[in-house]
This record gives C-alpha cells, structure tokens and sequence, in this order.
C-alpha cells in the first residue's frame, strides 16, 4: 500500500551507537586493505585514456543496445562520458595560485568498509569482488558507446578497508566515525593555511565521490557475490545480483539531530544501493559534489527519478 498522502508521522531519531562513548574512534586513522578493480593497476596513470582520445572512437556502430533498459528504466543518455568528464576534470585539484593539493587520480569508485572477518567471507572477497566488477562492466557496456564503456571501466577501483577490531559488526554509526577518521589521516597534510581553507573549501579543493559516501560490505553480500545460483545466461545472473545484492551508501556528512527532537525527516544518514548502479550513484553525488549531496540521491532513488 502506497503511503502517499498520509500524515507525516513525527518519530525519535534513533541513539548514538552507545560503543562510540566506551570504545571512541581516533580522530584520525589509518587502515591496511586491499584494492580491486582495473583502476587499482599499478600503471593506471599511464594506461587511462583522455576524452579527447576517445570521442572519435564512440561512433554509433560500438553501441550496445541496453538490454535491461525495460527491465530498469534507465534512460540511455551521456551518465558514462559524464562520469568519464567529471573524473578526468578532477584528476588535479589546483588552488588559485596552481598549487597542487590533490595526487593524479584518474580513477572513480569508492571506500568499501568490510564488516564481517568469518574466515569463509574472507576467501570469499576476492571471487565476490570478481563477480561485481563483472557486473559493472557490463552495466557500463549496456549504457553507452563501447570505447566510453571500456574506459569508464579502466578506471573503475574499490578500495576495501579492513581491520578486525576496529570494524567486525560495526554499526553505521560506528562506519561513518571510522570513515571521517580515515579522510581526516588522508587530507591533513594537503590543507593550506590560506583563507580557502576556513570549513568551506574542502569541496572546492577535494569533491571526491571518494570522500563523500562509503560502501558498507557484509558477508551476506560477500557470500551472493561469491555463490551466485547457476543461470543459464548472463543476463538473469547480472539481473539476480542486481535484483538482490544491494550496498549500503554511509554518508560522511549527515549529522544526527538531538535526540529529543522528532523529526518527520526519513533521511537518516544510510541509503540502499543496488551494485549493478553504483556507476550511476557515483555520477548523481558528483552532480551535487556537496555535503548534501548522499541525501539528495536518496531522495532522487525514493521519487523514483531514476
């Protein structure tokens, strides 16, 4: 039953993970972890392609038709070359006077927080990381022409953090403290002590989708990535996965209100996101590249804008 129309129901934000107090995260960490994906070869800035390159090369005869296109309702349109544009344009991020405070990055993707450390999860991360990414290629191949698609994917990278004690069973609350720690460890030295630098240039200077948001992966997501059922074709396992393995987004920025405030705001901070669109959620957050820019895609996802 559809709740359009209804009163508004004004409800208690859920308490602070009461662990944050007894067991505090650093205001600054560090974390080992493994990064998969064609954008985490070593060589990448050597091998990742400009547009201006590949522009000629996207001719009409490379376009694969979007065969889950009725299945999705995903427009065919330019979100790839988009992406590809947002990504290279933000290779280098140069302050006023040229200075570089940012390393070439010519990849996209995200911070993905593994949350169970079963030793089953754990050799099944590198089999379950091969299925996404097998997933996301083809997603990308379904959108657009072929060359954007190949070099959309070239750059596609996930970095996996991992720490036993820090994130086994972690709460949201707890993923979103350990996430702005490890953003915090990562920028410090890149912060000038000029006036751009006084809370509001941060995303003038780093609008990272990286930065942003965060993937939360669970075992139940590691073990349907790793042991999918049998399909007979391609098309119903990528449509099953999508169908059923969805990740959730941890938004760095949200902030939770006083616990005595009702609110009847249903934003809370985490939003679900299915991993055959984690191309398109990268592109809706650079579109807004802002501290509200996780809630906006999830009000986009909720209107069913796409």
């Amino acid at each position: 039953m559809s709740g359009r129309g209804l009163p508004l129901i004004r409800r208690p934000v859920t308490p602070l993970d009461p662990s944050l107090t007894t067991r505090p995260v650093p205001h600054e960490r560090t974390f080992t972890g493994r990064s998969f994906g064609p954008g985490a070869a070593v060589d990448i800035h050597k091998t990742a392609r400009p547009l201006k390159e590949i522009d000629p090369e996207a001719v009409l005869e490379s376009f694969h038709p979007a065969r889950y296109s009725h299945y999705e309702n995903v427009a065919i349109d330019n979100t790839t070359r988009n992406l590809l544009k947002v990504v290279e344009r933000k290779e280098n991020m140069r302050s006023d006077d040229g200075r570089v405070f940012l390393e070439r990055d010519p990849t996209w993707g995200f911070y993905v927080f593994v949350t169970d450390y079963s030793t089953e999860v754990s050799e099944n991360i590198p089999r379950a990381m091969e299925t996404l990414m097998g997933v996301v290629q083809r997603k990308l191949r379904y959108w657009t022409c072929l060359p954007y698609a190949e070099e959309a994917f070239r750059r596609f990278k996930l970095d996996l953090v991992e720490d036993q004690a820090a994130l086994e069973g972690a709460s949201y609350d707890r993923i979103r403290a350990e996430f702005r720690a490890l953003i915090q460890a990562k920028t410090r030295d890149l912060k000038s002590s000029s006036e751009e630098w006084d809370g509001k240039g941060e995303f003038d200077l780093w609008p990272w989708v990286r930065y942003l948001a965060c993937l939360v992966l669970d075992g139940a997501a590691v073990s349907m990535l790793a042991n999918p059922p049998p399909f007979e074709n391609l098309e119903e396992h990528d449509r099953f996965l999508i169908d059923n393995v969805v990740l959730k987004v941890v938004d760095r920025f949200w902030q939770r209100p006083p616990p005595i405030v009702l609110t009847t705001e249903e934003y809370r901070g985490v939003v679900g996101c299915s991993i055959g669109r984690l191309p398109l959620l990268y592109h809706e957050l650079t579109s807004d590249s802002g501290t509200g820019a996780v809630e906006t895609f999830y009000e986009h996802q909720r209107l069913g804008l796409w």
